[in-house]
């Protein structure tokens, strides 16, 4: 029983730096973690949101999303076309402490994005 418990204490805890690394990684480009900030601003936003916040093209939006999505950090809806995106409830605090403060560190770029979605309104039909 005691080998069985500290093999399965070891893989948990390697399982948990494997995710954190890929966290890590995931957030290793700027780009990523302007997403990050603005899911965290916004909550749940479509590809073509994003898109229209950051004057990013969408293809570029989704390739970074989705490696977003296999780190963990982002969830996805599939409504009919639409492609939903939210941060994962289940990010760990210092994940959601970086968010917030990519925030609060760069005020001017997340009202420019607000800017952006504002101007975007109404959303158009076929927009993702």
């Amino acid at each position: 029983m005691g080998v069985v418990y500290l093999y399965m204490c070891i893989f948990g805890y390697l399982n948990m730096i494997e995710q954190i690394s890929g966290q890590l990684k995931a957030l290793a480009d700027p780009h990523r973690v302007e997403f990050l900030g603005l899911l965290h601003a916004k909550g749940e936003l479509c590809v073509c949101e994003i898109t229209c916040a950051l004057n990013q093209p969408q293809p570029k939006v989704s390739r970074h999303l989705g490696i977003m999505r296999n780190a963990g950090l982002v969830t996805v809806e599939r409504r009919g076309q639409w492609m939903f995106y939210s941060l994962n409830q289940a990010l760990p605090d210092w994940v959601q402490q970086l968010a917030k403060d990519v925030v609060e560190q760069n005020s001017r770029t997340f009202e420019q994005a607000s800017n952006n979605l504002k101007d975007m309104e109404p959303i158009p039909e076929r927009c993702c």
